[in-house]
């Protein structure tokens, strides 16, 4: 190998991990416990429907919050 790997602590936050994916151009980062070893890997595709499904949620709380305000107005 002639890069060290990347790996992500399994404490992190997705947003840090998506940082370090992208700092270093890789899709794949392995999961690792506090004791080194690896308990998972997540992919840039997880990542991605991850965030699909919370812009999902935004835009049903947006949804659901317009109609409460129509409804009060009549």
């Amino acid at each position: 190998m002639g890069k060290p790997v990347v790996i992500a602590a399994e404490t992190e936050g997705t947003v840090q991990v998506l940082g370090r994916m992208r700092a270093h151009g890789v899709r794949r980062v392995p999961v690792v416990a506090h004791g080194g070893e690896v308990v998972g890997i997540v992919t840039l595709d997880d990542l991605l429907q991850l965030f699909v499904a919370d812009a999902e949620t935004f835009l049903e709380i947006s949804r659901k919050q317009r109609i409460n305000e129509e409804r009060t107005r009549r």
